[in-house]
C-alpha cells in the first residue's frame, strides 16, 4: 500500500506542475493574441437559444497576420428555429441581453438581422447571405458569426476564462506548497505518530489534481456564468485558499496532509480553530465551490458536490474519531463549544 501511495504522490506533483504550466501558457497566449477560437465557440454556444438547432458545419478561423492584412479570429455556424429567422432573432436578442451582450443594431427587413458586442467580441446574425447558404444549404437558416474585433463596446466582457483557470489552479497549488512545507517543518518538532488512517479518505486525496485538469483543459460542458457571478466565484476560490493557509499556519507543528495523531498532540483553539474544528476543510470547500461558480464547468460541479465535499466530511469524521480516542474528554469539551465545519452551525 505504501509504494502505491508514494507513486500516487509523485503523479500528483507531476500533474499539478503540468497543469499550472498549461494555464500560465494559455493566459500568456490570451494576453498576446487575444481570445481563441475556443473562446468564441464557448461564448456563441452559451448565447444560442436552447430551442435552436444547428444546420450544417461551422466555420472556424484562427487569427493571424498575412501579407494582405490581419485575419481576425472568427467562429460561425448556422441555426434554424421552428418560428423562422424572425423568431430566432427575437430569442437571440433576449439571450444576448441575459449574457451581458449589448445589441448594437437590429434590421426589420434585411439579410443582416442583428449585431451585438461584448468586450472584444462582435456578433452578427444574417439570413440568406452567400455564407449562410454555403454553410447550411438552407434559405431559412440564420448564420451567427463571432469575431475578435477590439474596440469601443458598451458591454464589458466577463473575466477571461484563461485568467479564471490560472487563479483557480495557482491558488490551490499555493495551498499545497504551504501545506507541504508546514508538514515537513512540523515533522521535525513533534513526537512519534500514534495513529494513522489508511482508509479511502486518505487514498482519494492523491487524485486532488483531477478537478484542476478539468478546469485547465475545459473538459465537459460549461455554462457561462454572468460576469458578477464569475467574480464572486474567484473571490471565494482565492479567499477559501487564504482561509485554509491561515488554518495550516495556526495549527503549526500539528498539521499534516495525512490523517494522523502523534505524541504531544494538542488541541489548538487559536485563530480559525475558534470558529470551526476543521477550518482547512472549510477553506478548501469554499475554494472548490468558488471554482464551480467561476468556471461554470458541469463536470466540476458534479465532482465537487458528489465527491469532493463528501470526501471532506468523511475525512473530518475520521479525524474526529482519532482525536477523541487519543485526547479523550478534552477534545469532547472542545467539540461541544466549537462547530465542526460551519461557523455558528451544528456541533
Amino acid at each position: 500500500m505504501k509504494p502505491l501511495l508514494s507513486a500516487l504522490a509523485v503523479l500528483e506533483v507531476v500533474a499539478f506542475v503540468l497543469t499550472l504550466g498549461y494555464v500560465v501558457v494559455a493566459l500568456g497566449s490570451y494576453i498576446l493574441f487575444g481570445p481563441t477560437v475556443g473562446d468564441l465557440r464557448a461564448a456563441r454556444d452559451a448565447a444560442i437559444p436552447a430551442e435552436a438547432r444547428r444546420a450544417g458545419e461551422e466555420l472556424l478561423v484562427e487569427g493571424r497576420k498575412s501579407r494582405v492584412g490581419d485575419i481576425r479570429t472568427s467562429a460561425a455556424a448556422a441555426y434554424v428555429l421552428p418560428g423562422g429567422p424572425g423568431a430566432f432573432t427575437e430569442a437571440l436578442t433576449r439571450s444576448f441581453a441575459g449574457h451581458g451582450w449589448a445589441v448594437t443594431w437590429r434590421a426589420a427587413i434585411s439579410s443582416n438581422l442583428l449585431g451585438a458586442c461584448r468586450g472584444p467580441l462582435v456578433a452578427n446574425a444574417s439570413v440568406g447571405t452567400a455564407n449562410a447558404l454555403a454553410v447550411s444549404g438552407r434559405t431559412d437558416a440564420v448564420l451567427l458569426e463571432l469575431q475578435v474585433l477590439p474596440g469601443v463596446c458598451p458591454a464589458s466582457a466577463p473575466p477571461p476564462r484563461e485568467l479564471v483557470s490560472l487563479l483557480v489552479v495557482a491558488s490551490f497549488v499555493g495551498f499545497l506548497a504551504t501545506a507541504t512545507y508546514a508538514r515537513v517543518a512540523g515533522l521535525r518538532g513533534r513526537g512519534e505518530t500514534l495513529r494513522r488512517s489508511g482508509g479511502i479518505e486518505s487514498a482519494l486525496t492523491a487524485f486532488a489534481w483531477v478537478p484542476y485538469v478539468l478546469v485547465a483543459l475545459r473538459l465537459g460542458p460549461e455554462l457561462e456564468p454572468p460576469g458578477w457571478l464569475a467574480v464572486v466565484g474567484m473571490v471565494l476560490a482565492l479567499g477559501g485558499v487564504g482561509f485554509a493557509i491561515w488554518s495550516v499556519l495556526a495549527l503549526g507543528r500539528h498539521y499534516d496532509l495525512e490523517l494522523e495523531v502523534h505524541e504531544g498532540h494538542e488541541i489548538v483553539r487559536a485563530g480559525p480553530y475558534g470558529l470551526v474544528r476543521h477550518p482547512v476543510y472549510l477553506g478548501i470547500a469554499l475554494h472548490s465551490l468558488g471554482a464551480v461558480l467561476a468556471t461554470g464547468n458541469v463536470l466540476l460541479a458534479i465532482g465537487t458536490l458528489g465527491v469532493t465535499l463528501p470526501l471532506f466530511y468523511l475525512r473530518a469524521v475520521t479525524e474526529e474519531g482519532m482525536l477523541r480516542a487519543e485526547l479523550g474528554d478534552a477534545y469532547g469539551a472542545y467539540a461541544r463549544s466549537v462547530p465542526m465545519l460551519v461557523p455558528f452551525g451544528p456541533r
